[in-house]
């Protein structure tokens, strides 16, 4: 009887052991250590399953869609170096906003087509003058030219640098420089090029080398008055240069005396 007394005792004892062993503290920690290591293991199993993947679908081929001259399949493929991680992981939004930092890029959209391929739908905005030597955008950006196309269509303007900061709307600006563009060819007179200086005076120079003083002041007004008295002006194939800084008329310079002959308007 005392023999199975001491085997009960001892039995408490382990017990006893046991119960201190897992302490409420220690609980606690099991209960924390268990779930972050199930989601350790299964990220590790994602990553692991996802290189897979990338490997099985990477993106080999892109596709561009739209009337696109300055976003070319070059510049995608470089976009896509810093980006490509397969057909499944691949962050399109964030390829888009890469994209829309090239000012050339008004509005792009990306979509997958399986199984290696990514297609762009692209946006471009137009340049619309040449202004020192620079493409000026709709949006209103100035862009260096790498490669000079034939944009005859486009006003080429040289516009002191202060001057051009001060201009709010440059589109708007191109936009009634091209009205007077066409009062002039109205007159079957092709511009050159439109100067504006530091004191914002304004010339305009023709195909025909003739040069066109406007000032900086009534740029408006004096260029109706001289596409009214142009008709008159007589030996216009031997035109020099016209001033229309008077507040009456103007004074036109002929190539064979360089004399200037006073034309009441």
């Amino acid at each position: 009887m005392a023999k199975k007394m001491a085997v009960k005792n001892k039995s408490k004892n382990e017990k006893k052991k046991l119960n201190i062993s897992f302490s409420p503290f220690l609980k606690v920690i099991v209960k924390l250590l268990f779930p972050l290591s199930v989601i350790g293991g299964g990220l590790y199993i994602s990553i692991q399953l996802s290189d897979v993947w990338n490997e099985k679908w990477p993106v080999n081929k892109i596709a561009l869609e739209g009337e696109n001259t300055h976003v070319s399949h070059l510049h995608l493929l470089e976009l896509l170096a810093e980006n490509n991680t397969g057909m499944l992981t691949i962050d399109l939004e964030e390829l888009r906003e890469e994209a829309l930092l090239n000012p050339w890029v008004k509005n792009i959209e990306i979509k997958k087509q399986w199984p290696e391929t990514l297609v762009f739908s692209v946006d471009e905005y137009l340049p619309i003058a040449l202004v020192n030597n620079r493409y000026l955008l709709e949006s209103g950006q100035l862009v260096e030219i790498k490669e000079l196309e034939t944009l005859s269509h486009l006003l080429n303007l040289e516009i002191d640098k202060t001057q051009l900061e001060q201009i709010d709307e440059p589109a708007k600006f191109i936009v009634e420089l091209n009205a007077v563009d066409q009062d002039f060819l109205s007159r079957q007179l092709v511009i050159d090029r439109f100067v504006i200086d530091d004191a914002n005076s304004w010339s305009v120079e023709l195909e025909n080398k003739v040069t066109i003083n406007i000032g900086r002041k009534y740029q408006q007004k004096r260029i109706e008055r001289f596409l009214k008295v142009y008709p008159a002006i007589e030996d216009k194939q031997l035109l020099q240069s016209v001033d229309l800084r008077y507040s009456n008329g103007l004074a036109v310079k002929l190539i064979k005396n360089s004399a200037e002959v006073k034309q009441n308007g």
